[in-house]
C-alpha cells in the first residue's frame, strides 16, 4: 500500500513538473520567434536605408498589403513593401514579408525538426541520385571518418596525401549549417600535400578547424557561360520550389543567379556578390542587386539587358523537381545548383529552413506568384496548430 502511495505521489509531481516544463518551453519558443521577427525588421530597415530608390508606396498600397497578410499575422510591417516594390518595379500586395515568412509560413510549410536531417550534406548521397551531386572524397559524421561511399577511413593523413596526389583543388565545408558560405574553404595541392593558404591540412588541422560533421568534395569546373560573370567564384542558380498543398505536385516558384565577388571562390551575396534575376524560362531579366542595395545592368562581362538564357537551366529545373518530390517534410525549398563544363547541373546545397527570400523578391517580384492565395489560405487555417521552433 505504501509503495502505491509513493508511486501516485511521483506521478502527481511529474505531472506538475511537465506542466511547468511545457510552459517554459513555450515561452522560449515565443522569445525565439520574437528574436527572428526583430532581426528581419532590423535587416529590412537597414536595407531600406541603403536603397538607391526614393519611390514611396501610397497609403492605399500599404493598406492593401497589410490586409493581404494579416490573416497569418496581426503585425504586417510595411517596410517590406517599401523595399521590394521599387526594386522590382512591380506594384502588388503579394510580396511576402520576411518576418511573417520566417516566423509563420516556413514553420507551417516545413517541419523544421525533421527537415534539418534532410539538409545534412553528408546525407545527400544516401537520399539523392549520385549523378546530381559533386563527388565527395572524404566526410566526417559524428566523429567518424568515411570515404565517399561511407566506408570507414582509419589513417586520415595518408588519405589526405592520396587526395593531394589526385586533385589539384578540393573544397571543404561543414555538412550542417553552412549558410552564408561559413567556413567553406578552397584547399590546394602542393608538393603532395593539401594546404589552406600556408596551413598544412592534416588530421590535427581538421580536428581544430572543423571538429565533427564536414566533408571534402571535388572542385567543380563551371561552364564558361558562368565564368563570364566572375571566373574566381562558383556561381550558382538558386531555384525555389513549392510542393502544393492542393495537388502535391512540385512547382517552380522563382529562380536567380548568384555571382560571387571578384577574387572570391564562393557566391555569397553578403560578402560582395550579386543576385541576378531570371525569367521563368531561364533568361536573365536585366535586374541585379547587391547587399548594399545597388542595382546593375551588367555583371562581369555579361550585359543583363540582352536577356540571354543561362546554360543548363532545363537540367537544373528537372533535378530540382526530382529532389523536391522526395523532401517529404518540406514544401518550400531553395536549391543551389552549379553547372559544370558538360552543361550538367550539380546540387551544391539544399535549403529547407531559414531559406532567404529577400534577394529573389528584389529581382523577380513576389516569391509565391500564382500560389500566393493558396499558401496564405493554408497558413491561415494551420497557424493555430503549429508550434514555433526554437532556432
Amino acid at each position: 500500500m505504501e509503495t502505491v502511495v509513493k508511486y501516485e505521489l511521483i506521478i502527481k509531481y511529474r505531472m506538475i513538473f511537465d506542466f511547468f516544463y511545457r510552459a517554459m518551453k513555450k515561452m522560449v519558443r515565443l522569445a525565439s520567434n520574437h528574436h527572428i521577427y526583430s532581426g528581419c525588421l532590423a535587416t529590412a530597415y537597414l536595407s531600406k536605408g541603403k536603397s538607391c530608390f526614393s519611390d514611396r508606396v501610397s497609403s492605399q498600397e500599404v493598406g492593401e498589403f497589410k490586409k493581404r497578410w494579416e490573416g497569418i499575422s496581426n503585425y504586417v510591417p510595411k517596410v517590406f513593401l517599401e523595399i521590394y516594390q521599387p526594386f522590382s518595379e512591380i506594384k502588388t500586395s503579394d510580396f511576402v514579408p520576411d518576418s511573417i515568412f520566417f516566423t509563420h509560413i516556413e514553420p507551417i510549410m516545413n517541419n523544421v525538426e525533421f527537415s534539418r536531417s534532410f539538409a545534412d550534406k553528408n546525407m545527400y548521397s544516401l537520399l539523392i541520385d549520385h549523378s546530381f551531386l559533386p563527388k565527395v572524397l572524404l566526410r566526417r559524421m559524428h566523429g567518424r571518418f568515411l570515404d565517399g561511399d561511407y566506408h570507414t577511413v582509419y589513417n586520415i593523413d595518408d588519405f589526405l596525401s592520396v587526395l593531394a596526389a589526385d586533385y589539384e583543388r578540393v573544397i571543404i565545408k561543414p555538412s550542417i549549417s553552412s549558410q552564408g558560405g561559413r567556413r567553406i574553404r578552397l584547399l590546394e595541392s602542393r608538393d603532395g600535400k593539401l594546404f589552406f593558404g600556408n596551413a598544412h591540412v592534416t588530421l590535427s588541422w581538421l580536428s581544430k578547424e572543423y571538429n565533427d560533421n564536414f566533408l571534402i568534395q571535388e572542385y567543380v569546373q563551371q561552364h564558361p557561360f558562368y565564368s563570364a560573370f566572375n571566373p574566381s567564384s562558383l556561381n550558382t542558380l538558386r531555384i525555389y520550389t513549392y510542393r502544393s498543398v492542393k495537388d502535391e505536385k512540385v512547382h517552380i516558384l522563382s529562380s536567380m543567379l548568384r555571382v560571387g565577388k571578384p577574387g572570391s571562390f564562393i557566391d555569397n551575396i553578403s560578402l560582395g556578390g550579386k543576385a541576378c534575376g531570371l525569367f521563368a524560362d531561364g533568361r536573365l531579366n536585366g535586374i541585379a542587386n547587391d547587399y548594399e542595395g545597388k542595382t546593375y545592368k551588367s555583371v562581369g562581362n555579361v550585359d543583363l539587358t540582352l536577356h540571354g538564357k543561362v546554360v543548363g537551366f532545363e537540367d537544373v529545373i528537372r533535378k530540382a523537381k526530382v529532389v523536391a518530390e522526395a523532401q517529404y517534410y518540406s514544401r518550400l525549398i531553395g536549391f543551389d545548383f552549379c553547372v559544370n563544363e558538360q552543361e550538367k547541373g550539380l546540387l551544391i546545397e539544399l535549403n529547407n529552413y531559414d531559406v532567404g527570400i529577400e534577394r529573389v523578391q528584389k529581382c523577380n517580384g513576389p516569391l509565391f506568384g500564382d500560389f500566393t492565395d493558396e499558401i496564405i489560405d493554408y497558413c491561415r487555417r494551420k497557424k493555430k496548430s503549429f508550434k514555433y521552433i526554437i532556432r
